[in-house]
This record gives C-alpha cells, sequence and structure tokens, in this order.
C-alpha cells in the first residue's frame, strides 16, 4: 500500500508539472502569435495607405489606441520590418505632397513630436536616429522619410519602398524641369 501511495504521489506530482509546461508553452505559442500579428498588421497599415489629397497637404494617418499598440509591439519585436513599413507610410505622405503642392510640407501637428499624438512619426524617429526625438526644430519636412531612404539606401531592397522612391524621383525631376 506504502509504494502505491508513493507512485500516486508522484504520478500526481509528474501530471501537474505537465500541465504547467504545456500551459506555459501555449501561452508563449498565443504571445508569439500576437506578435506577429503586429507586425502583419504594421505592414497592412503601410502597405494600404493612401493620403488623401483634397486641394491641401495630406496628414499622416490618424492612429486608435488599437493601432498605437501594434505599433509599438511590432517595433519591439521587428525593428527592421517595422522601420520599412514605417518609412513607406512617410513616403507615400511626402509624395502626395509633391504631387499635390509640388513641395514637402510640415509633417507634425505640433512642435514636440509626441508619442502619443503621432505614433508613427514619432517610431520613425527612434528608429531612423535621423534627429533627436526631444529636439525641437523649427520645420520637420514630410521628405525626412526620403532623406532617410537616400542615407540608407538598403531600405530600397524593399520592393515598396523602392517603387515610392522612384515615383517621387520622377515629380522630383519634372518640379525641376518646371514641368508642373
Amino acid at each position: 500500500m506504502n509504494i502505491y501511495l508513493k507512485f500516486n504521489q508522484i504520478f500526481c506530482v509528474l501530471i501537474f508539472v505537465s500541465m504547467i509546461f504545456l500551459n506555459c508553452s501555449n501561452t508563449q505559442g498565443v504571445k508569439n502569435q500576437e506578435e506577429n500579428n503586429a507586425v502583419d498588421k504594421l505592414q497592412k497599415m503601410a502597405l494600404e495607405y493612401t493620403p488623401i489629397n483634397s486641394g491641401k497637404p495630406s496628414q499622416l494617418p490618424e492612429i486608435d489606441s488599437e493601432q498605437k499598440k501594434y505599433i509599438i509591439n511590432a517595433v519591439s519585436i521587428d525593428k527592421n520590418a517595422s522601420e520599412q513599413y514605417i518609412t513607406l507610410i512617410i513616403l507615400k505622405l511626402y509624395r502626395s505632397h509633391l504631387e499635390c503642392c509640388n513641395q514637402a510640407y510640415e509633417i507634425r501637428k505640433t512642435n514636440i513630436i509626441d508619442k502619443e499624438e503621432q505614433p508613427l512619426l514619432y517610431q520613425f524617429i527612434i528608429l531612423s536616429n535621423i534627429i533627436d526625438v526631444n529636439e525641437i526644430k523649427e520645420f520637420l519636412p514630410s521628405s525626412i522619410g526620403y532623406d532617410f531612404v537616400m542615407e540608407k539606401p538598403s531600405l530600397r531592397k524593399y520592393k515598396a519602398i523602392d517603387n515610392e522612391m522612384n515615383t517621387i524621383n520622377r515629380i522630383l525631376k519634372r518640379i525641376k524641369k518646371g514641368d508642373l
């Protein structure tokens, strides 16, 4: 009877440990899936973003609280992919400014780059390290994404960025020629 009791106790401990292990690995799987979804959602946002030209310069897209969360998660999971997708959004905005008005426009809503109010711009500044996020600049043009890609040409390996850069370069040539 004593051996049976010991065996039963050991068996119960093994089952308990197995359940904990399975629960932890399942939780990790759910977390990994959510993390991958954040990067996928940011990619989808970048690919689908189309600035609205309504006779005045477009702005970066409005970001709701769920989008803020997945932007931050995506950046923490995959900085390279996030850098590509956020840069693509900035490039699309610059292209729309050139198409609309033949020049870059201010990209900020206020002089301070607020991570809550403008999470895309804030994350772009952090990822690109093109300026100090706490530095107050007189003017921050939409061409900042274009300048960043010119400084880091490896970003052109991403086809969507390369396509935007080619389009922007064609527009800039037309503007320079005066062929508006």
